[in-house]
């Protein structure tokens, strides 16, 4: 039967809805047999090297509905299997691990420029419960079958299975990068999963126990000893790990600067869109939600921010602040790309933000960025530049009459530079450089200034 559901829908089906009445026996049978067709040696990625063979994506789905349906259901061997493949860098594993966690879990990682929603995911509990909602269609999946899977240790060693897949996953895009014989089309998509995968499992640990056991499980407090791979973890990634665990950021790998300038940077990765999200929400359509304590909550992190419009940076320091905080986080998903352009209009003077900007729209700068990203991450650079427009259409109301003027003439070079560098990128003989170009100025045109650039 299984092979059989291997090439047709309607079988798999048949057997799916017919497993409420298996036996505890049958079940683990059917787990040995899954198994036994996942160890098969046979090709598993299509001629393109993007997508997998129709084989392990209906096995998969298989696997992954059975296990939603029967809560006795034992994938305890399955599992183990799949992390043994992704931790020798086999991308079978890599993948049967996203469709679990993408599918099993309420965990979101979104690949789509849904703005309300990505705000709405961090506002409260209320809005965050509406957000998953419509996303996912539920919020009652209960994962504490697979969260244990993720928190056991190994015999050899005092390691989580979480901690291993960690270490692995960030140190892969190395290995595909080094790897001249893949096509880039294949090296893209690999990308993107590794870092997919990463963020819905961490994601998914994080909202499933307290703070005190996450870190215990990714040995958060030796990360720097304990952690073989911990000098490749980007301030990105560090982030995304102990956010929500500590108000400290001692975890920064920072340069040397003077303080003013080392201040704002930790200011910058010691909050996320969570502590933003009532100012983003001014640009959404929702306000039917008791959002009380997230106000109260936002103004009492401006009133700590604001200390930052009054410095006058100096230009090395904001260009370090642009490149390694704002450009690495806003590529890292929707929320992040939100959050570093409010963080940046809340913090910066105008004097300090128009340096920056002028920084960001130089000739060829955008090219530069968009040439080394990723598909998922180019969507997530889109996001962030629409959201720069949005804010600069309403930024002259904070400025006096003096500064209106120049405002509007750098605001006027801005976009002309934006717009000839990404039309050169759409015309551009790369297929990602061009689709990266397209998927930017889809989501931006609307919120361009209405003004003529030629």
């Amino acid at each position: 039967c299984l092979k059989q559901a291997e090439s047709y829908d309607m079988i798999s089906s048949l057997i799916v809805e017919s497993v409420s009445g298996f036996s505890s026996f049958t079940l683990d049978v059917l787990q040995y047999s899954c198994l036994k067709r996942l160890q098969l040696d046979r090709p598993y990625m299509a001629a393109d090297e993007v997508n997998v063979l129709p084989w392990l994506a209906k096995l998969t789905t298989f696997i992954v509905s059975v296990y939603n349906l029967n809560s006795f259901f034992n994938i305890d061997f399955i599992f183990n299997n799949v992390v043994e493949k992704t931790l020798k860098m086999e991308y079978q594993g890599l993948y049967i691990l996203k469709e679990f966690l993408s599918k099993t879990t309420n965990s979101v990682y979104l690949d789509e420029p849904e703005y309300n929603l990505a705000v709405l995911l961090e506002a409260s509990k209320e809005s965050s419960v509406f957000a998953k909602t419509k996303l996912l269609g539920h919020t009652n999946k209960t994962s504490s079958r697979l969260l244990s899977l993720f928190q056991q240790k190994t015999n050899q060693d005092d390691i989580t299975v979480a901690q291993k897949l960690f270490e692995i996953l960030i140190v892969w895009p190395l290995d595909i990068f080094y790897d001249s014989f893949q096509l880039v089309s294949s090296i893209n998509s690999k990308y993107d999963s590794i870092n997919t995968v990463l963020r819905l499992m961490i994601d998914f640990i994080k909202s499933s126990v307290e703070g005190k056991e996450f870190s215990s499980i990714f040995n958060l407090e030796k990360f720097d000893t304990a952690l073989s791979v911990s000098l490749f973890v980007s301030n990105s990634w560090r982030h995304v790990l102990f956010s929500k665990t500590s108000d400290d950021v001692s975890y920064l790998n920072l340069d040397k600067s003077d303080e003013t300038t080392t201040t704002l940077v930790k200011d910058f990765w010691r909050y996320s869109l969570e502590n933003l999200a009532f100012g983003a929400l001014k640009f959404t359509n929702f306000t039917k939600f008791s959002l009380s304590s997230t106000e109260k909550s936002y103004n009492k992190i401006c009133n700590i921010l604001t200390k930052h419009t009054k410095e006058n940076y100096p230009n090395e320091a904001l260009k370090y602040f642009l490149e390694e905080c704002v450009l690495k986080n806003s590529i890292m998903g929707v929320a992040e790309a939100i959050y570093s352009v409010e963080f940046m209009f809340l913090t910066l003077s105008s004097e300090n933000l128009i340096h920056v900007l002028t920084i960001l729209f130089t000739r060829d700068y955008l090219k530069r960025v968009l040439v080394s990203i990723s598909t998922n991450e180019a969507l997530f650079f889109s996001v962030f530049m629409n959201r720069i427009f949005i804010q600069l259409n309403n930024y002259d109301s904070n400025l006096n009459d003096n500064e209106v003027n120049d405002f509007k003439k750098e605001y006027l070079n801005w976009t002309k530079s934006f717009v000839f560098e990404i039309s050169e990128l759409i015309l551009d003989n790369e297929y990602l450089n061009s689709r990266a170009a397209i998927q930017i100025i889809s989501e931006s045109i609307h919120s361009l200034p209405d003004i003529d650039i030629l």
